[in-house]
């Protein structure tokens, strides 16, 4: 009997949260919602704008999120405890971020309050959802898996809402709603609004610039979106290192998230909340300090690589860390060490072989790194280079090569070098990257002779190289300065010389142009984009962007 009222207690509660939901957009009735299915047994696939046959080129917020409702109700997942309490708590939480976005929740800032960021931050919220869902058609910014139970897995990072023009809703807010209920299946993705042509959202203050709009313009608008992710990341970028902190200090675990360190600073806190999780799993079944002093990366892929390292895949699914945790309790920690101390013994080999060659650095790719055959011609130059010094003759020529570096490869496999006159296939140089290629499969005395004939022009290529990008440095410095900006950065793909060019214009709109950029950080790169949310704070500038 207990059970059973408490049962009908949480039903209630649930009932009235759904009504508030519902009411919390403007428009919205609760009371003569119709009940879910055809026979209001359940959440079927499809329901929103469509099923209702009232078709539009846009959902609304309001008809999009009776669908989503009817999609996620906890009602329709006893029979999956977790999945059900997963879908409750998320459905309290976009109760309270409808209300920040602008839209009328109670609690939350009513429409036309204005003002800046809501205290709401952004917020992930998951969703378990019966039926094909999307259908399979990928939805931009929500991350859909199959679940275990035969459900799928519905995963958004909302955006910390904003007002709009005017104190209205949030329309960042708005698209990033829409897209979680199609999704879920609740209304088609092809509803979902698409994004201007600087495609970063709206930064709340009326449409985007167009695409060739003056950098000036593009630089206020971008501004805004910039300073805006500002306020709504700086207390999850806070928890993520704090988090990280706790794991080192209190736990002896050195945790990498340079895998993920574009994904937004909310969805690695839930990593390492996930991975807090699965420690605690490990620990349980492993000898007390058993994990003290390793180190764990966070990426897309589980498992051990060659050099020891211990990844975990964050886009496994694994909300509760469990897996993560199996994983780990399971794991031959005694390999993981045995690896870490093979590495540390090639590291060496690799200086020794460094010095005999006279050049700053021997290395080879991480796959080829554990091949016996690359350890076997760092044994055989070693060798080589001692013998001819034990015979009076100094197998570098007397020369010091501090700048050049000899990359070994595997066989066939090409590097940027081009092929060198006068040797086997296989021997590349490549002056302005300072690099000197050889084959694994080379004999040790064939890579003495070609680092003595190559290795000099490929130190005076590697020279120019630097002294032209100290120069640029300098440039980039200056204008930094100029624009008094936080970080100045450039893209791979531009060149040093598309590079400059765009410094020299920066600092020729400098008075027209600082206003906006003080405090930013702005990436030169082949187009024009605000910083996009996934990675915020990283305003991109096309090189040739005009003023």
């Amino acid at each position: 009997m207990s059970s059973l009222m408490s049962r009908c207690r949480r039903s209630l509660a649930l009932a009235r949260t759904a009504a508030s939901l519902v009411d919390a957009v403007p428009g919205t009735s609760s009371g003569g919602e119709p009940r879910p299915g055809a026979g209001g047994t359940g959440p079927g696939p499809g329901l929103g704008a469509r099923a209702q046959g009232t078709a539009r080129p846009e959902a609304t917020v309001r008809s999009a999120m009776r669908g989503l409702l009817r999609a996620v109700h906890p009602d329709f997942f006893r029979d999956f405890p977790s999945e059900q309490a997963a879908n409750e708590a998320s459905f309290k939480a976009l109760q309270g971020y409808l209300g920040a976005a602008g839209v009328g929740a109670t609690g939350g800032r009513r429409d036309g309050d204005g003002g800046g960021p809501s205290e709401t931050g952004a917020v992930r919220v998951t969703f378990y959802v019966r039926g094909p869902g999307a259908g399979g058609v990928p939805v931009e910014g929500v991350e859909v898996r199959d679940a275990d139970v035969g459900l799928r897995r519905v995963t958004s990072v909302l955006p910390a809402p904003m007002p709009g023009r005017g104190g209205g809703a949030d329309p960042r807010a708005r698209r990033a709603l829409l897209a979680l209920a199609a999704a879920c299946g609740a209304i088609d993705p092809s509803e979902v609004p698409a994004r201007g042509p600087w495609a970063a959202g709206d930064a709340g203050a009326g449409p985007e610039p167009g695409a060739g709009a003056p950098l000036a313009e593009f630089l206020a608008h971008a501004a805004g979106v910039a300073r805006r992710q500002e306020l709504e990341t700086r207390g999850h970028r806070d928890r993520v290192a704090s988090l990280r902190g706790a794991f080192r200090l209190g736990r002896g675990i050195v945790v990498g998230t340079a895998a993920v360190a574009g994904d937004h600073p909310l969805r690695q806190v839930g990593y390492l909340t996930r991975l807090a999780r699965a420690v605690d799993v490990a620990e349980g079944a492993l000898p007390a300090g058993a994990l003290r002093g390793q180190r764990v990366h966070l990426g897309h892929r589980t498992g051990v690589d060659v050099a020891g390292g211990v990844w975990l895949d964050v886009t496994s699914g694994d909300d509760a860390g469990e897996a993560w945790g199996a994983f780990l309790a399971e794991l031959r920690w005694g390999e993981v060490a045995a690896r870490r101390a093979a590495l540390e013994r090639l590291r060496a080999l690799e200086r020794d072989a460094a010095d005999a060659l006279g050049v700053g650095a021997v290395y080879a790719s991480h796959a080829l790194s554990g091949d016996a055959a690359y350890r076997e011609l760092l044994r055989g130059v070693c060798d080589a280079a001692g013998a001819a010094r034990a015979a009076g003759v100094d197998p570098t020529g007397g020369a010091r090569l501090p700048l050049v570096a000899v990359r070994v490869a595997e066989e066939g496999a090409g590097g940027g070098g081009a092929p060198a006159a006068g040797f086997a296939p296989g021997f590349a140089a490549d002056p302005g990257g300072g690099t000197l290629e050889v084959p694994a499969g080379a004999g040790a005395l064939s890579v003495l002779e070609f680092v003595a004939g190559e290795g000099a022009r490929v130190q005076a290529g590697r020279a120019r190289r630097e002294a032209e990008e100290r120069a640029l440095a300098a440039l980039a410095a200056r204008c930094r300065t100029r624009l008094r900006l936080r970080r100045l950065l450039r893209d791979p793909t531009v060149s040093g010389e598309q590079f400059r060019r765009c410094l020299e214009r920066l600092m020729g709109g400098a008075p027209r142009l600082w206003t906006a950029t003080e405090g930013l950080s702005i990436r030169v790169s082949s187009d024009s984009r605000p910083p996009a949310f996934e990675n915020p704070g990283v305003i991109d500038v096309a090189w040739d962007a005009e003023l």
